[in-house]
């Protein structure tokens, strides 16, 4: 005698079910278009990685030079349609970032650099800024992107104000 299996559990996807995941698919996608794909999003988003990597290596020389007891600066600023990032010690520079703003802004503490001017952070030797205050930077190019800079010369992205 034959016994026939009949298969209740699904094998597969439905139709509905591919369906409402390709819309949410292109729902996520549209949002983060927006981001990257526009040329002045995606510009303050580098610029302010790049202001990341050119603190902690200003933060590094200064302290890498402590028994010469020479300060370190970095220097962010605005040129033409570019924004910089430079660290130089004792004159000479060590690194340097640029990076097209498109039309964005940079501002430091709420002050917004206008082109052709710069903010200069000095570190002494142990690589806290010689100011003693904590900075605020802000690149917005389409969206915000918020620095904040310690005075114990350690930088961080922030989502608003500097503690």
């Amino acid at each position: 005698m034959l016994r026939t299996v009949e298969r209740s559990k699904q094998q597969g996807f439905t139709i509905i079910e591919l369906i409402m995941v390709l819309v949410l698919m292109a729902i996520m996608g549209l949002g983060i278009r927006s981001l990257f794909f526009s040329r002045e999003g995606y510009s303050g988003f580098l610029a302010k990685d790049q202001f990341l990597v050119a603190a902690l290596l200003a933060q590094e020389h200064a302290l890498g030079v402590s028994a010469l007891n020479n300060a370190v600066s970095l220097t962010v600023g605005v040129a033409g349609d570019e924004w910089y990032f430079r660290v130089s010690k004792s004159g000479s520079n060590v690194f340097e970032a640029r990076q097209e703003h498109s039309g964005g802004a940079l501002a430091v503490d709420g002050t917004t650099l206008s082109a052709g001017s710069s903010h200069t952070f000095t570190l002494d030797s142990r690589g806290n800024l010689t100011s003693g205050a904590n900075h605020q930077i802000r690149f917005n190019s389409g969206h915000n992107y918020y620095i904040c800079l310690s005075a114990a010369g350690y930088a961080w992205e922030n989502s608003g104000a500097c503690p």
